[in-house]
């Protein structure tokens, strides 16, 4: 519910069945789930129902194989007429999915919306918030940015200790946006052909989603790119003030050209690209 709230075509086989099998593995006996909520009580009619049934079928049967799961809740939700490729192509999505809303496993995502400029750098972010911020994330590559499991472990590091964040080169960031681009791109043409025979409302599901899921991932690109020019004008101090603003000035250019082409979907995504165009031109100190 809260990575694409089944607008996106977000499907977590893999994810559902680690989970699971942790859970057993730990001696869970027990298992709940929440449905119907952020995704405005849609669960049954968008891709969220895929989650939930494929979650359900893990707990009856942790060992089920995840592929053989997704396909057997695409065949109830969408009929036995959906083409296998398409099953495939929702399966290859899960790990694109992971490639575009994640900046070294830091989400900065308000639910699916998209980043609020301020999360940029940590001096602009609400205390409550402040594991967002991805300043740190452009430290020297090989900087470990989580500290020892301690009482004194805060919002701010819990993130990074989980996943025992080291920082990556700002390309390392760029290049994973940048091939799942390159993979919707490739795959929306058979997408729209592989959905033609669906009902219209999965057809439109599935156009949809792909066409937002590709916003979201040009803006991701951007908002890695900007995130580090920030850093090396704010932080590291490496480039001219006034070079600096003249990149930040065509970065606002990009930033309004890619929110005119957001489609319509409950995550703001054309309200929060002009906000970080905003802030780029009015509020950086």
């Amino acid at each position: 519910e809260y990575i694409g709230e089944g607008v996106l075509p977000s499907v977590y086989p893999r994810w559902w069945k680690h989970n699971v099998s942790e859970s057993v593995r730990s001696g869970v006996r027990f298992a709940m789930g929440r449905v119907f909520f952020w995704d405005l009580g849609r669960t049954d009619v968008n891709f969220n129902r895929l989650n939930a049934r494929i979650f359900v079928r893990l707990c009856y049967e942790p060992d089920a194989d995840p592929h053989t799961l997704l396909s057997e809740a695409a065949r109830e939700m969408f009929g036995s007429e959906i083409p296998d490729a398409l099953v495939d192509i929702l399966w290859e999505t899960e790990p694109m999915m992971k490639k575009i809303i994640g900046i070294n496993g830091v989400g900065s995502f308000d639910h699916s919306r998209f980043p609020s400029p301020e999360y940029l750098d940590v001096l602009y972010t609400a205390n409550t918030n402040c594991m967002k911020a991805v300043d740190d994330l452009f430290l020297p590559p090989g900087t470990v940015l989580y500290p020892p499991l301690s009482d004194g472990l805060d919002n701010f590091k819990q993130w990074r200790w989980q996943n025992r964040s080291v920082t990556l080169p700002a390309e390392a960031y760029l290049s994973e946006k940048r091939q799942a681009i390159e993979w919707l791109q490739s795959v929306m043409p058979d997408v729209s052909k592989l959905s033609a025979g669906l009902a219209a409302p999965h057809r439109e599901m599935f156009s949809r989603g792909y066409q937002a899921m590709l916003v979201l991932a040009r803006g991701m690109e951007l908002f890695v790119e900007t995130a580090s020019l920030h850093h090396q004008w704010a932080r590291e101090k490496t480039l001219d003030d006034r070079a600096a603003r003249d990149v930040f000035g065509e970065l606002t250019k990009r930033w309004r050209s890619l929110a005119a082409t957001a489609p319509e979907t409950p995550f703001q995504y054309r309200g929060r690209m002009l906000a970080v165009a905003d802030f780029l031109e009015t509020k950086l100190p």
